[in-house]
């Protein structure tokens, strides 16, 4: 059964891979304007990211850090799924809450 330890561990999880994929787009910005095309980090790359759980992260780097806000597949993609992970993640800590009654 799942107990607060649980819980908390996984929301720490979730915490340290916004905060990488964050960092990830952090990187890609600084590393852009710099100009090093070999060293930035793919599209693919950030999006991946974004679908693994770091969709808060991904959000904060884009509208915090203004990076790929030209491009629709992010602009459309990163809040699209942000609102998934928020609706999965209450759902789940929902269910667990109904089970421990």
């Amino acid at each position: 059964m799942f107990d607060f330890l649980t819980v908390k561990a996984v929301l720490s999880v979730l915490f340290f891979i916004n905060l990488f994929t964050f960092c990830l787009y952090a990187y890609d910005k600084v590393i852009s304007k710099i100009g090093k095309v070999k060293l930035r980090v793919s599209e693919r790359g950030l999006l991946l990211w974004t679908f693994l759980f770091g969709s808060f992260g991904a959000f904060c780097g884009i509208f915090m850090l203004r990076h790929k806000t030209r491009h629709k597949n992010f602009l459309i993609l990163v809040p699209l799924s942000l609102a998934v992970h928020i609706a999965l993640i209450s759902f789940l800590l929902l269910k667990l809450s109904l089970l421990s009654l």
